[in-house]
């Protein structure tokens, strides 16, 4: 029993689905179909709603797959035109729009209805199938489709190819009186879609190709005689025109598709399309398109800009074919028109044309020239064929009359330009040279340009003059004159002579030269050394008097030093001996003169009394001697004593030093003797921690013998506050019993024993200071 079954679907063919969806969106109804081979067939672009059928059943050589049995049968093929996947939802409702019971076999992949139809009457299995009790099936191509046993996922549809679905009415075999009511499905989901050709036959042609510019009719056809259509077209660029038959004018060269959609009245959507070919037309674009006007130029050339390789050409002059010019470029040397005319491999022509005009100016002129001392005149004469002129004389100015006059302030080599405008518009050119030289230079070599006063060699003076010069003066600048082209002179005075050069020519023009010759003076010299002898590194001073001009004065002081320094200088030398000093002054022509003078370098003899000493009061006195120059009897000497002898002998410490003169060279040399074997007490100290005099104690660093030592210190009541016998000690801080004392005078007495053996009592006031 099918209610006790689950519900069963099958899978259908997507691209069928998606027609059966568009079908029955239409709303449109067809008749109930019993055979495969008369199947309804539907597109993508109509949606199906039509009765449903209790009565009929399929041929017995059908195989209904999971159905087992098919009532009350409808068949709907379709033919794929987009690839893809494809759903497709089918329903079944009955008279008062209750859901009821509807089943489906797809069937397929075909390569045409007719091929598919023998396949199902002899047996062929479906893809997909449905049996259950649901109102709702779904068909699938490439997508999940059926219920079931009869549950599959075919591939995705193929352009071309043929899905044929049967659906049945189950229910008019169970409950035939509730069963009438109508079967509706439509397109659910995918990318595929069916072809609506079949729907109604139409097909769309044109009459092409053509070339670009040419109209084109575009035609459609249909084999659907039963309805009536309204056609609408629509292809590039924005084409859109109703009617069947139409005329299109594609803008540019190519293959476009242009569509066709026929409507009918019952709401059927066909489609057709065709593909219309332009050809272009060949490339015949000038690289210069306008027409030209040459001017005193003889050719032109006309070249194609990108023309094919593909496409011939041939040129005309004034329509007439020129014999061989079939290139993509021609060279114009008449005053004509100009045509190419290009042919593609399709038959498709274009031209190009061009208006070409040559024109010749005639210019020419002659010159005269007249010269002169400072302005130069050229008289022009203009040969030219009439129109406006424009002079250029070459020195920055110009001219517009015919035959002018030209006055050149500068002679040299000028280009003389005539420009000429003709009446027809056209400018040409003509250069000529004039040269205006008529040189007038002065100028000339002489065989010395400097002299010694000495030299009694007279100079040649050579004229080295630029021009047709009739006459030279010569002035030799000392007074001394000549007329000869290449005169000699001997110079006798001193000094810098200006000669001067003056020529003149027939046209009595002038021109000078001037140089200048150098008479060097007698060189002289003198040197004045202020001392001769001198102590180590004490300076020498050196006046010179020498005759100016001098180019330098080189001093070289017989020690390795020397440098340049005009008149006067000074050096001190570092070592001893007998140095020469040469002076040499340079002259800028005359030789060089030298002068010497000598000066005696003494060392500084070498005194050295011996280190610092001692002295004890009571004991024996000390000597004190410069040892080193006692032998040498140019030694002089004087000690702080006043003494002049080389020692001394001293009883009392002091600072003693004595200065030892040799050749005026002295030297001085001081030495410390101290006292020894005694005591220094100081009289106050300040015990406040700074470092200084922080402790009394009776001595010094140069305290020197003390071999015992006692101190005992009181303050003014008698109380002992301080007592020591180390002689190496730091002595009282200023505390009795870590405290620290008032400030004020205390009495101390010290008894010190001495490395001689004497003894030494003391007894005196010390104030503490804080």
């Amino acid at each position: 029993m099918k209610n006790n079954l689950l519900f069963y679907a099958g899978r259908l063919s997507g691209a069928l689905l998606l027609c059966l969806f568009l079908f029955l969106s239409t709303g449109q109804g067809h008749a109930q179909i019993a055979s495969p081979c008369d199947a309804n067939p539907f597109c993508s672009d109509s949606s199906y709603n039509f009765p449903n059928t209790i009565s009929g059943n399929i041929p017995n050589t059908v195989d209904s797959g999971c159905l087992g049995s098919a009532p009350a049968p409808i068949w709907y093929w379709m033919q794929i035109g987009t690839a893809g996947t494809m759903q497709l939802t089918l329903s079944q409702t009955n008279a008062a729009g209750t859901g009821i019971d509807i089943d489906f076999a797809m069937y397929g992949p075909f390569t045409s209805l007719a091929t598919g139809c023998a396949a199902i009457l002899a047996g062929a299995a479906p893809i997909q199938c449905s049996y259950n009790g649901s109102f709702t099936e779904t068909l699938g191509l490439g997508m999940p489709g059926g219920w079931g046993t009869g549950a599959s996922t075919p591939p995705a549809a193929v352009v071309g190819q043929v899905y044929i679905v049967l659906m049945t009415n189950y229910y008019a075999s169970v409950n035939p009186a509730n069963a009438l009511g109508s079967i509706s499905f439509s397109q659910t989901a995918g990318t595929g879609s069916a072809d609506c050709a079949i729907v109604c036959g139409l097909s769309a042609t044109n009459n092409g190709p053509f070339c670009l510019g040419h109209n084109v009719n575009l035609s459609g056809q249909n084999t659907d005689t039963t309805q009536t259509f309204t056609y609408y077209w629509t292809g590039p660029g924005g084409f859109a025109v109703t009617g069947k038959n139409v005329v299109a004018n594609p803008a540019q060269a190519g293959s476009f598709t242009y569509n066709l959609t026929a409507v009918s009245q019952q709401g059927d959507t066909c489609r057709a399309t065709t593909e219309v070919i332009i050809h272009p037309l060949p490339n015949v674009t000038l690289v210069d398109p306008n027409d030209k006007v040459l001017c005193n130029v003889p050719s032109t050339t006309f070249a194609l800009a990108n023309a094919s390789t593909s496409d011939t050409f041939q040129w005309y002059f004034n329509n007439v074919p020129i014999a061989g010019a079939t290139g993509t470029s021609i060279t114009a040397t008449e005053t004509g028109t100009y045509t190419v005319v290009g042919r593609s491999e399709f038959g498709c022509q274009d031209s190009s044309t061009v208006h070409l005009t040559i024109n010749h100016t005639d210019v020419d002129f002659d010159y005269k020239f007249t010269p002169a001392c400072d302005q130069d005149t050229v008289r022009l004469t203009n040969h030219s064929e009439a129109g406006s002129y424009l002079w250029k004389f070459g020195d920055g100015l110009t001219d517009t009359v015919t035959n002018p006059m030209h006055i050149y302030q500068n002679q040299d080599v000028y280009p003389i330009t005539l420009v000429v405008q003709d009446l027809d518009g056209c400018v040409d050119s003509l250069t000529k040279f004039v040269n205006v030289n008529h040189p007038l230079i002065a100028s000339f070599t002489m065989s010395a340009d400097s002299l010694c006063q000495t030299d009694a060699t007279p100079v040649q003076f050579t004229n080295t003059s630029t021009g047709f010069y009739a006459g030279s003066h010569w002035d030799f600048g000392d007074g001394a004159t000549s007329t000869l082209q290449n005169p000699t002179h001997v110079y006798s005075l001193s000094g810098t002579h200006q000669v001067r050069l003056v020529i003149n020519d027939t046209i009595i023009c002038y021109d000078t030269a001037y140089k200048n010759i150098y008479i060097d003076s007698l060189p002289f010299i003198h040197m004045v050394t202020d001392k001769h002898a001198i102590c180590v590194g004490e300076e020498v001073n050196y006046q010179l008097d020498y005759l100016h001009p001098a180019v330098s004065v080189n001093w070289d002081f017989g020690d390795g030093v020397h440098w340049l320094q005009e008149n006067a200088t000074k050096h001190s030398y570092d070592r001893t001996g007998t140095f020469w000093t040469t002076a040499t002054v340079s002259y800028p022509v005359c030789e060089a003169v030298m002068i010497r003078d000598s000066v005696v370098v003494n060392g500084f003899p070498t005194v050295y009394l011996g280190p610092d000493s001692v002295l004890c009061l009571d004991g024996p006195s000390i000597t004190l001697a410069d040892l080193g120059n006692a032998g040498n009897p140019a030694t002089t000497w004087r000690w702080s004593t006043g003494a002049t002898t080389s020692s001394i002998q001293v009883t009392h410490p002091g600072i003693y030093s004595v200065t030892a003169t040799v050749n005026d060279c002295s030297t001085t040399d001081q030495v410390v003797v101290n006292k020894d074997c005694y005591t220094d007490i100081p009289n106050a100290f300040t015990p406040n921690g700074d470092g200084n005099n922080d402790y009394f104690y009776p001595r010094q660093l140069l305290s020197k013998g003390v071999t015992a030592f006692s101190m005992t210190v009181v303050n003014r009541w008698g109380q002992k506050v301080f007592e020591t016998q180390n002689t190496d000690g730091r002595g009282w801080d200023g505390k009795f019993n870590e405290k620290e004392q008032p400030m004020g005078v205390y009495i101390y007495q010290i008894h010190v024993v001495l490395k001689n053996g004497r003894t030494e009592d003391y007894t005196g006031n010390v104030t503490l200071v804080r």
